[in-house]
């Protein structure tokens, strides 16, 4: 079991999704009557592939053999949350806390699904009682008290969760996005681009600099920050992302158009990038250098069915500018 779930594993991480699920289909049939573990991971395989319906069926026959397997109640929860069943998915990760294994998977669920319906003090009432460690709650209270809004108090839960945990980067953003409500942009701005600047700080503070001066309203000096980071971090796909609608936002669509393809062939499916794209394209006027590009993306990814019709909407453009798209 061990050797095929380290392939399985494998397979999901490289979205290999049809081969995960034939590999636990096929384990679950050799398992038997003790095939739980194997449903599970079908359940979840057949979840992250969108087969909704059949990852809750998988989930529901591994909870019937085990009813107090905790994995399994987890993966049932799961994908009756994707259903949209809040209720039914919060009872199940409740049940699944019985199984210590599973537990704090199992609270980390019941957070997510009390956060998204906004219900904030019952997130902060099973908080002080999750036995959770620090690192995993300190985001928690954070997002519940900014949800009540108690911002200052969610400010000061930032600075103890940075004095236990220094330069942790989602409470460095966190705090920013807090002292921009309480302050306005432009004193945060100041104060994080003199931290970036010093010495052995991590990126996170240069990050956060450009992100506050593009939301100031300055993308010409974003875009020059993302593009120092960029040469920082060897390529990092996420500031390459950021530093290419920088440039778009700054109209260097020359700069950007490049970065953007770079991108797209990496991530296909980003709709955000495909949405920066065309425009970027059209205001360099050369729409034609899109459609050949979503051509050569096809090719690449030829699964990714929606690249048809943004190929589709290029050659309307094409059209209406009297260019002919190329045969």
């Amino acid at each position: 079991m061990n050797a095929a779930y380290t392939e399985f594993i494998s397979l999901l991480k490289k979205k290999a999704l049809n081969d995960a699920i034939d590999l636990a289909e096929r384990e679950s049939l050799a398992a038997g009557e003790r095939s739980e573990f194997w449903l599970t991971q079908l359940s979840i395989a057949l979840r992250e592939g969108g087969r909704i319906d059949e990852a809750l069926e998988a989930a529901d026959r591994a909870c019937l053999l085990a009813p107090r397997n905790g994995w399994a109640l987890v993966a049932r929860g799961d994908a009756l949350m994707r259903k949209g069943d809040e209720r039914a998915a919060l009872a199940g990760y409740n049940e699944a806390l019985v199984d210590a294994r599973a537990a704090p998977r199992a609270k980390k669920a019941i957070l997510a699904c009390l956060s998204g319906a906004g219900t904030w003090e019952r997130v902060i009432s099973f908080l002080d009682q999750a036995d959770l460690p620090a690192a995993d709650t300190f985001p928690w209270w954070v997002k519940a008290l900014m949800g009540l809004g108690r911002n200052d108090e969610a400010l000061a839960v930032c600075d103890r969760w940075l004095a236990e945990f220094p330069e942790t980067p989602a409470a460095l953003w966190k705090k920013a996005e807090l002292q921009v409500m309480a302050e306005g942009i432009d004193p945060v701005r100041k104060r994080f681009s003199r931290l970036a600047r010093i010495p052995g700080k991590p990126p996170v503070y240069a990050e956060i600099s450009a992100w506050l001066s593009k939301r100031s309203g300055n993308s010409e000096e974003a875009a020059q920050q993302y593009e120092q980071l960029s040469r920082q971090s060897a390529g990092n796909p996420s500031i390459l992302r950021k530093q290419a609608f920088a440039l778009a936002k700054s109209r260097h669509d020359d700069r950007a158009v490049p970065l953007m393809e770079e991108l797209l062939r990496m991530s296909p499916d980003d709709m955000y990038l495909h949405a920066a794209y065309v425009p970027a394209c059209t205001r360099l006027g050369e729409l034609e250098r899109a459609w050949k590009f979503y051509h050569e993306l096809l090719v690449l990814h030829p699964g990714e069915r929606g690249l048809y019709g943004r190929l589709k909407r290029v050659g309307k453009a094409m059209e209406k500018v009297t260019l002919e798209p190329p045969r």
